[in-house]
């Protein structure tokens, strides 16, 4: 199969499978269309990292032009795989970091609709691994990402919810400056998928039986984030005990001046 061959394959199988809009059919539009595939094009040329950068630039800027009057991707199966390959791991954080410029242009068109909740398992496939091994600036970068586009789908991320416990685990290291950040957005997470729903697929990716999904990298974060979540409920359950016994039972032993019997209290 050629290149031209190829491409066209895979915007029809784009076509397919996500579907067209009325909006999709007039005459602007099939120029947006255009103007995205052109900019594909200009990654099948590239010998070197610049000109990916390049091609990137290219790309952002056709979405740029078209934020305002559109809020979908043309032939978004070959956009989602130039950005996944741009963030390989033999590549410099140069390009990874323009790559997620053109995430972040993309995320922004999607997010002013249901379209991102419906289009993630698209690009998640790239942009999930690439925490576990991206440069600091780029890890920065990405959370940001995860804070701004992702999070706030709520319950509509939970059949990507899996991919990114993972990418999230992947940043909790203990003595970075990313550490409180990213317990914060599990802790997010928790609440907006509900407890079910987050520890299955938290237990899913860090056991070490689960050879198919399981993360080895992301076993040791994961106990980090277990142990604290159980540290911070059993200094919670503590103080509710002592207040209760400060507040009521002393008082009330006082006033009646009765003996009593002290029970040892045991937090779980």
């Amino acid at each position: 199969m050629t290149t031209s061959s190829a491409h066209n394959f895979e915007a029809t199988t784009s076509a397919f499978l996500l579907g067209h809009t009325p909006a999709q059919q007039n005459n602007k539009y099939k120029a947006y269309a255009s103007a995205v595939d052109k900019a594909l094009k200009s990654f099948e040329s590239t010998t070197e990292w610049a000109d990916l950068i390049a091609a990137l630039g290219k790309l952002g800027k056709v979405f740029s032009s078209n934020a305002k009057s559109f809020n979908d991707i043309p032939n978004a199966l070959t956009v989602s795989k130039r950005l996944s390959q741009c963030l390989h791991p033999a590549l410099p954080s140069g390009v990874h970091l323009k790559a997620l410029d053109t995430y972040r242009q993309v995320f922004l068109m999607l997010s002013r609709t249901q379209n991102l909740a419906k289009y993630l398992f698209l690009y998640s496939a790239g942009l999930f691994p690439l925490m576990d091994h991206c440069q600091i600036k780029v890890k920065s970068e990405l959370l940001s990402i995860f804070e701004q586009f992702i999070l706030p789908l709520g319950p509509n991320l939970r059949p990507a919810l899996a991919g990114f416990i993972t990418a999230l685990l992947l940043a909790l290291e203990e003595g970075t400056e990313f550490y409180g950040r990213t317990f914060n957005l599990l802790d997010q997470l928790l609440e907006k998928v509900g407890t079910d729903a987050f520890y299955l697929c938290f237990w899913q990716k860090i056991c070490p039986r689960n050879a198919v999904s399981g993360n080895p990298s992301a076993r040791l974060p994961a106990l980090i984030f277990i142990n604290t979540k159980i540290e911070k409920q059993r200094k919670i359950k503590v103080t509710i005990i002592t207040t209760i016994t400060k507040n009521y039972c002393l008082p009330y032993v006082a006033v009646k001046q009765t003996k009593f019997t002290c029970y040892k209290l045991y937090v779980v």
